[in-house]
């Protein structure tokens, strides 16, 4: 009897971690797919949503069209935001925006200057990135979204929880080619 209980629990325990590694998958899936439409929902807001690589977008004007190429100098005036699932809904993080930093009562460095951007770089967050790489050329101004895997990811930063969904307003006030 004894062999035949320990051939079940060996027979268990892989079936048991399968069943976990399953039902994590899932789990991430719909986290994925409630953040998307989370995301979703907010920009369209602003306007009709355009995706692409996981990112979303948002244009607050029509389509330009920009001669820009990596290297390319861009002067953008910004604000990144939290998107938190409780009742504070969307939090700023960081600006250079004067209202918003007056609004929210933010201590920035950088306030009032615009923020230096070569296109092409890796100087902030992934999404960030991506997104000024893809939308910039066609859209000088507009707002991102950007899935927490592509912003902060699972750890904290200051104020906002691991695994936050962010949206980030830029606008384009100056150009410089390279």
């Amino acid at each position: 009897m004894k062999g035949k209980q320990y051939f079940y629990v060996l027979l268990l325990l892989p079936t048991s971690f399968l069943l976990f590694l399953g039902c994590s998958s899932l789990h991430e899936k719909e986290q994925e797919e409630r953040e998307h439409d989370r995301l979703t929902a907010r920009l369209r807001q602003v306007g009709s949503v355009i995706e692409h690589e996981g990112l979303l977008f948002a244009s607050e004007q029509g389509a330009i069209s920009q001669e820009l190429v990596e290297g390319d100098i861009l002067y953008i005036r910004y604000t990144l935001y939290a998107l938190t699932s409780s009742s504070a809904g969307e939090i700023a993080l960081e600006s250079n925006e004067a209202e918003v930093i007056e609004k929210e009562g933010l201590h920035s460095e950088t306030a009032l200057s615009l923020q230096r951007y070569v296109l092409g770089s890796r100087n902030w967050l992934e999404g960030i990135d991506r997104g000024i790489q893809y939308f910039a050329p066609t859209y000088s101004k507009g707002w991102l979204g950007i899935p927490f895997r592509h912003g902060y990811g699972n750890r904290p930063f200051g104020r906002i929880a691991g695994q936050t969904p962010l949206l980030f307003h830029y606008e384009i006030i100056k150009k410089e080619k390279a």
